[in-house]
């Protein structure tokens, strides 16, 4: 005959296994929209709470980007894999300004952009750069999106010499040229915003969308450019929830 303590323990492991086991039907059925209640990844969405979430595994909804799944278009929030190991958008934004600004006199100067160019994309240096070594530069280095790579080499103008698209020797020494820091920010800020805006399902997809308006909102850099401060006004959805970047 077991003992009382035996039968009670017995009696609680059961217990317990039943409860997690409606527990595991309750969160993956879709009667009830698969929700987690207690945050993470999950097969639901976010959690309600902020925080670190159940067992400290899984982070809450707010602040930031969360880990769960989003919460609905209306809410402009994404899929972990969207965001994840890339950082803020403002800390993106911020190597490159710092590469292009190497002695921080708030001027990007044609060495610099020489030095960017020589340095970091023209991988077989060849005196050019071809879209290739530009999106793996911006996709891979700076962690930017496909999407938003393509959108600024577009808007670098480069020629139809498929072979040798862009080149940049005479940046050098040309010390003549010195783009005002301002006036460099809000050019690559107005191309995200442009690509953001030509299609309403990049603020799902892709990261720099997502992360838009609220690196617009909170980073101190870009949230005094211009550029910014217009799409805080008329952002691409304005019912998105601002997410920290």
């Amino acid at each position: 005959m077991m003992s009382p303590v035996s039968l009670l323990l017995l009696s609680l492991a059961f217990t317990g296994c039943c409860a997690w086991g409606d527990w595991g039907r309750f969160h993956h059925n879709p009667m009830f929209g698969g929700m987690n209640r207690f945050g993470g990844q999950g097969q639901g969405f976010p959690g309600r709470f902020g925080g670190p979430g159940f067992f400290g595994r899984f982070p809450g909804r707010f602040p930031g980007q969360g880990q769960g799944f989003p919460a609905g278009p209306a809410t402009g929030r994404s899929t972990p894999s969207v965001c994840s190991g890339k950082g803020t958008l403002g800390q993106r934004f911020a190597v490159n300004i710092g590469i292009n600004d190497a002695d921080n006199d708030s001027f990007v100067a044609g060495p610099e952009m020489y030095n960017d160019f020589r340095n970091n994309y023209d991988t077989n240096k060849d005196g050019c750069v071809t879209l290739a070594e530009w999106e793996q530069r911006w996709v891979q280095g700076l962690l930017f999106s496909k999407a938003f790579a393509d959108s600024r080499w577009a808007a670098l103008q480069p020629s139809n010499n498929t072979a040798c698209p862009v080149t940049y020797a005479s940046f050098q020494n040309n010390t003549n040229m010195r783009m005002p820091l301002g006036g460099f920010i809000s050019g690559n800020l107005q191309t995200l915003v442009d690509t953001c805006k030509s299609d309403n399902s990049l603020l799902i997809s892709n990261c720099d969308c997502l992360q838009l308006l609220g690196a617009c909102v909170n980073d101190a850099t870009l949230s005094a450019n211009s550029v910014c401060q217009a799409y805080v006004a008329q952002p691409v959805n304005a019912t998105t929830t601002p997410v920290l970047g």
